[in-house]
């Protein structure tokens, strides 16, 4: 019986799920790889475990549109631990397939189980590309506990993000398809950048160019009001959705100030131009309460230690 029917029943039966739960040894064929052992029903996204999940799949994550497998993309064994283990406390006793690059080296982790991806996408996370989507922060981390938001930014910064501890920043970065936005003008523009090559870990070229002063110098006189033009549609109309929303709830959570940065344009060859903003925060003070929070997830809330 799939759990969909099983549920259907035990709502006719008037039987509350977690009735069931010490009787349910396994979701799936225990001889697949997707199966889930000991299922923890009725599962409960709602914590910190949950809040940090969502963030993998919003930042480093995808969730295969046909199947809802759960990938995880990261190169860091630590986080891949981390997100493998808060998927088994949150969903039970399941193993992940790991995912190897054309070197061979460990880059990634998929989680088979179409339960889990029908939980995440129940939560609020997309299904298919997320930089061709315009799409919101997961309710659960806008309106939910602090705990949950505290993860979940934990989690964002490891995956798409950085702490500099000298300067005394925490930045989060986040890429979005800008190619339909793009006027005849501010084509013409790009074919004057000097493109720079980003490599991949894959190995991978990838020509960007950082949004700065000096490109507007080297642009020919007729196309530096473009540019200008430009940077004011980055800067205001075309930062993605979950951006904004991720500055707004970050500055809720922490009680810090923070802003939206416009940074970098990257030319793909077959996917066209996509945009690069940072939720940036600054100052020592903020910093500082950021940072003792963002410590004490590890402390409060159910996340295992380091």
């Amino acid at each position: 019986m799939t759990v969909e029917n099983l549920m259907k029943l035990l709502d006719l039966l008037e039987i509350p799920y977690d009735a069931l739960t010490p009787y349910i040894k396994s979701v799936g064929s225990t001889s697949h790889r997707e199966a889930i052992i000991n299922p923890k029903f009725p599962i409960d996204m709602e914590c910190p475990n949950g809040g940090r999940i969502l963030a993998a799949v919003l930042k480093d994550g995808h969730i295969e549109r046909d199947t809802h497998r759960f990938y995880y993309w990261n190169y860091d064994p630590q986080n891949r631990r981390i997100i493998t283990e808060a998927v088994q406390h949150v969903f039970g006793d399941v193993e992940p397939y790991v995912i190897h690059d054309r070197k061979g080296r460990e880059y990634g982790i998929r989680f088979d189980s179409s339960v889990i991806g029908d939980m995440l996408v129940r939560a609020g996370a997309i299904e298919g590309s997320k930089v061709e989507q315009e799409h919101h922060l997961p309710a659960m981390i806008t309106f939910g506990d602090h705990r949950i938001a505290k993860a979940y930014y934990e989690q964002a910064i490891r995956d798409d993000g950085n702490i500099d501890n000298r300067n005394y920043q925490i930045r989060i970065i986040g890429t979005h398809e800008i190619r339909w936005k793009l006027t005849l003008e501010y084509l013409t523009m790009t074919d004057y950048f000097h493109w720079q090559d980003k490599t991949l870990p894959s190995g991978a070229k990838e020509p960007f160019v950082i949004l700065s002063k000096e490109v507007k110098i080297d642009l020919p006189d007729e196309l530096k009001s473009v540019y200008d033009s430009f940077l004011v549609k980055m800067k205001k109309e075309w930062v993605p959705t979950i951006l904004k929303e991720e500055a707004q709830v970050m500055e809720r959570t922490f009680g810090v100030k923070a802003q939206i940065v416009p940074m970098k344009i990257y030319k793909g060859e077959k996917k066209g131009f996509r945009g690069e903003w940072q939720i940036l925060m600054l100052g020592k003070e903020n910093f500082e309460k950021m940072k003792r929070q963002l410590d004490s997830v590890w402390r409060e809330g159910g996340d295992g230690e380091r």
